[in-house]
C-alpha cells in the first residue's frame, strides 16, 4: 500500500508544483496547521497538516483562491522553514514560535511579515488584564474597540504610555 501511496505522489509531483506557484506568489498567505493522528507501531501519534492559502477577495484582489497542503509527522520549524523557502510577502499566522525565524531581516529570499492572527492575540489581552489585575469590564471595552475598529487605526486603541515609548523606541 505504501508503494502505491509513493508512486501516486511521484505521478502527481508535477501537479503540486502547479498548484504551489500561486499560492507562493501571492502577496498574502495564511498558514496554519492542524493536527491528524498517525497509527505508529503500537500507538497513535500526533502529526501535522499544515495549509497555506492566499484568498485577495477581501481587498478586492484579482486571484482566486488557492490552498496548498503540506504532512509532517511533528510540528518542528524546520517543517514551515521548508514550506516557505522561496517567500517573501506576508504571512497571517498563529503565535507559533516555528514561525519566528521566517520573519528575520537577514532571511534569504527576505523577511517575511508577520500579520499577526487576532483569534490567538485575545490570550495576550487576557494575560495584561490578569498582569494589572484589571476588572473584566476594562478587558471588554478594549476588545469591544478592536471588533469596531478598522486594523489602520489599532493604534488609537493603545494606552497613550505604550504609544509614547514606542516613538522614543523608534527615534534616531
Amino acid at each position: 500500500m505504501a508503494d502505491h501511496v509513493g508512486a501516486g505522489a511521484a505521478v502527481l509531483s508535477p501537479l503540486t508544483k502547479l498548484i504551489r506557484r500561486p499560492v507562493f506568489a501571492a502577496e498574502r498567505v495564511h498558514g496554519d496547521d492542524t493536527t491528524v493522528p498517525l497509527l505508529a507501531k503500537g500507538k497513535t501519534i500526533t502529526a501535522r497538516l499544515w495549509t497555506y492559502v492566499p484568498d485577495d477577495r477581501l481587498f478586492a484582489g484579482p486571484d482566486p483562491p488557492a490552498a496548498i497542503f503540506f504532512y509532517s509527522r511533528n510540528r518542528a520549524g524546520e517543517h514551515p522553514a521548508r514550506h516557505l523557502a522561496g517567500y517573501a510577502g506576508i504571512l497571517q499566522a498563529d503565535a507559533y514560535a516555528g514561525f519566528g525565524d521566517l520573519y528575520d531581516g537577514r532571511r534569504k529570499p527576505g523577511p517575511i511579515t508577520e500579520a499577526a492572527c487576532w483569534s490567538h492575540s485575545r490570550r495576550k489581552f487576557f494575560e495584561l488584564a490578569d498582569l494589572r489585575k484589571a476588572p473584566l469590564a476594562w478587558l471588554a471595552d478594549v476588545l469591544a474597540r478592536i471588533a469596531d475598529h478598522p486594523v489602520s487605526r489599532l493604534g488609537e486603541l493603545l494606552p497613550r504610555h505604550w504609544k509614547a515609548t514606542q516613538h522614543q523606541a523608534a527615534a534616531p
